[in-house]
């Protein structure tokens, strides 16, 4: 599929809102739970209800019949708008849905498209593997390349310095050939001189010789063979030291010659060895960069195991831990359902009771366990709104103990009353039997009553307090009482009326008293738990408030003063004590002008509206000062330029 299908779905699927459709059907689902439950309870008021109506006799359920159709149709219309809500969420979801294109097949073409990446990561990595090996073993390429570079640039470098060293050696060679035909040329042109000296020498000793001969002519021969002879001595002699320097010279060249030739030698075996080294190490260095390349496969290898076993582990890790979670959660739900049983059978004999089902419906209550576990879930989050409800009913409760204590006293001073009007019947109707000598219904009522005492007290029978106080006979005694009133028989269906007024109007006050004490022990128990959360809220907000700012602490004390007694009240007892008496001592110990002091601190500290009255006259009194002290600074300023003129006035009238 193209990119284009998929960014077309995804557009969609955002305008379609998942998120909102989510809210919107948490909404709609905790409304139609609310409708349901409260469907639920109607449902039972109105099975109670027909229950009651089938019980009824036949004259009066013509009478109860409209209030039951009245229900009746409540229950309809509260249906009709359940099933109106729900068909309104269902076609709200429908609009946003409708356009919606199916995931599926998007979804499927993903995952192909994923597997088909992961065969071609399979071969990428095989391929990967198959240049690793081929890389490894071509490791030594860049070191091979290096030699090739190195031992080119040696070839040129040894073929220029051959190059330098033949030249040198021609050079060599010619300079050596140069100063020999120097030092020829020199020689000769010594011969050359030493023989034109003896030339000259000749000549002039000829000459002389010729002069001599003129004189002498027998000496001739003798003179001439005498000076050829000293002329070929001293020729050779100059020969003779010539060719002494030249070998000492050439002696001196052979001796320079074969120290150079040795150090030639010394130089090429120095290179030899070291181009053997040379290559050794090459050789060395080329191992030693496959052996590197292994290394690093191996290193990489084994970090990739590692990592995969590290990876396994993890995976395994929270594998465990989600299996232990599970397994926690269903141990829980098991122990929380362990009485799954005993809860559904008491349930099906709570609908039983509630509904009126009989036994042959067995069948249909077991099919009907979802249901029941619906209502279940209905009644606990029924329960919950109740809490909240119950929560927040809470505060209520104060003002209505506060109403309740009031009408328990104007109970008891009732009461009271009533027990000083008995009272005072009573000693009426002593008097009266202390006047009347003769006998009269109320005279034989008492001395009915004072019968029945006396006799109650002998028999050890309890007697009722209206009996006592009238002096009414109690069902047993009927039969004898009967025969006591033959003369008047018309007086005792009174008696026996009145009786039975007062016993119900007893049992009535009796019932109303038991239900009194009651309300007011739970009343009692409400109240001590709201002093204790008023007390541990006042001390929660004591302690944050004394991380807050001073004006925020200024601005609740007056309003928390109450909820503070309560909780300095609740203090250790002994604690408080031992202040008041360290208070006490301290203001014994202090003199009475400190005393006098510290009594108006405190009646100026004592509630608001003292300390705001100490503090504008303190900036009253301050305001006044300096406003003195300004009328009095420009007043003296006003002043001293007139004493200035008239004292220099003065002082130049006495010059």
């Amino acid at each position: 599929m193209n990119l284009s299908t998929y960014e077309h779905a995804l557009s969609l699927w955002k305008e379609a809102g998942f998120s909102s459709i989510q809210s919107l059907l948490d909404d709609s689902i905790a409304k139609i739970k609310d409708l349901e439950t409260s469907s639920l309870e109607s449902r039972k008021t109105l099975a109670s209800e027909t229950k009651k109506y089938k019980k009824l006799p036949d004259d009066e359920k013509p009478s109860q019949s409209l209030k039951l159709v009245k229900e009746y149709q409540k229950e309809i219309d509260s249906l009709t708008t359940r099933s109106t809500f729900s068909e309104k969420v269902v076609i709200e979801l429908y609009e946003k849905l409708i356009e919606q294109p199916d995931p599926t097949g998007i979804l499927e073409s993903i995952v192909e498209e994923l597997k088909k990446d992961g065969t071609n990561v399979d071969d990428i990595k095989a391929e990967n593997q198959k240049l690793a090996a081929i890389v490894s073993k071509c490791a030594d390429y860049d070191t091979l390349k290096k030699r090739l570079s190195d031992l080119e640039q040696n070839s040129a470098k040894t073929l220029s310095n051959r190059l330098i060293a033949k030249e040198k050696e021609i050079t060599s060679k010619w300079e050596e050939k140069q100063r020999n035909w120097n030092n020829r040329e020199d020689e000769l042109l010594k011969q050359l001189e030493t023989l034109k000296n003896t030339n000259s020498i000749l000549e002039k000793k000829i000459g002389a010789q010729v002069d001599l001969e003129q004189q002498e002519d027998g000496d001739d021969d003798t003179v001439l063979v005498s000076g050829k002879n000293s002329a070929q001595s001293e020729l050779l002699v100059q020969e003779l030291e010539a060719a002494q320097i030249r070998i000492m010279s050439l002696e001196s060249r052979n001796e320079e010659l074969n120290s150079e030739v040795t150090k030639l030698k010394s130089d090429e075996q120095q290179d030899s060895i070291f181009q053997e080294k040379e290559t050794k190490l090459n050789q060395l260095e080329s191992e030693n960069a496959k052996l590197v390349t292994c290394l690093e496969e191996e290193r990489k290898s084994l970090k990739e195991t590692s990592q995969t076993l590290s990876s396994q582990l993890k995976s395994s890790a929270l594998e465990t831990q989600t299996y232990k979670s599970e397994l926690e959660t269903l141990r829980r739900k098991l122990t929380n359902y362990s009485d799954y049983e005993k809860i559904k059978q008491e349930l099906n004999a709570m609908k039983k009771i509630e509904f009126g089902t009989s036994d042959d419906s067995d069948n249909e209550n077991d099919d009907g366990d979802d249901s029941i576990t619906s209502s279940l879930k209905h009644a606990n989050q029924k329960l919950q709104n109740n809490l909240v409800k119950a929560n927040t009913e809470k505060n209520k409760y104060m003002n209505e103990t506060q109403t309740l204590k009031k009408s328990i006293e104007a109970l008891y001073s009732k009461i009271q009353n009533l027990e000083t009007l008995n009272a005072k019947l009573e000693a009426d109707i002593e008097k009266v039997e202390d006047v009347t000598n003769q006998f009269s219904d109320t005279q034989s009522m008492m001395s009915g009553a004072t019968r029945q005492i006396s006799n109650r007290h002998a028999t050890n029978e309890k007697l009722s307090p209206t009996s006592s106080i009238i002096g009414i006979p109690e069902e047993k005694e009927l039969d004898t009482f009967s025969g006591n009133f033959n003369g008047s028989p018309s007086i005792l269906p009174i008696v026996t009326k009145q009786r039975d007024r007062f016993r119900s109007r007893n049992l009535e006050l009796e019932r109303q008293i038991k239900h009194c004490n009651q309300e007011q022990t739970k009343l009692k128990v409400q109240v001590k738990e709201l002093k204790a959360d008023n007390s541990k809220l006042y001390e929660k907000a004591k302690l944050l408030s004394s991380y807050s700012n001073n004006s925020a602490v200024r601005n609740t004390v007056d309003l928390e003063s109450p909820f503070s007694e309560e909780y300095e009240e609740s203090l250790h007892p002994l604690s408080s004590f031992k202040e008041r008496e360290l208070e006490r001592y301290e203001r014994r110990k202090m003199p009475p002008l400190e005393r006098l002091f510290l009594s108006f601190a405190k009646v100026i500290l004592a509630n608001k509206q003292t300390r705001m009255l100490f503090m504008l006259y303190c900036l009253g009194l301050h305001g006044l000062v300096m406003v003195m002290t300004i009328y009095v600074t420009s007043f003296t300023n006003y002043i001293t330029p007139d004493v200035s003129s008239s004292s220099g006035s003065m002082i130049n009238t006495n010059q």
